[in-house]
């Protein structure tokens, strides 16, 4: 959180850790802070999808080359 949000949780999520409600809003604001950061990141549920796919694939295919 404190790598793409630049803080600590703010305080309204401290006291509620592990919540779901507050995780999904603090994976909400990371997956924002993603998208700004990562500009080549697609913005659409199905290219996200997609984009991990292919990468998870990816690295499976190399553990089993090795």
């Amino acid at each position: 959180v404190r790598h793409y949000l630049g803080k600590a949780p703010v305080n309204r999520f401290q006291n509620q850790a592990h919540r779901a409600d507050a995780d999904a809003e603090m994976t909400l604001e990371v997956l924002l802070a993603q998208l700004v950061r990562y500009e080549d990141l697609p913005t659409d549920v199905d290219g996200l999808h997609k984009f991990c796919s292919d990468r998870l694939r990816e690295q499976e295919r190399m553990r089993e080359a090795v």
